[in-house]
């Protein structure tokens, strides 16, 4: 159960980073 979490909450993280990357990718060009 720990494992999944785990996995969820990276997930998470990731699906966050890409949408800060393309914010800022969108603020350049």
């Amino acid at each position: 159960m720990i494992m999944y979490n785990l996995l969820r909450y990276l997930y998470w993280l990731n699906i966050n980073l890409l949408a800060v990357l393309l914010m800022k990718r969108g603020e350049i060009t």
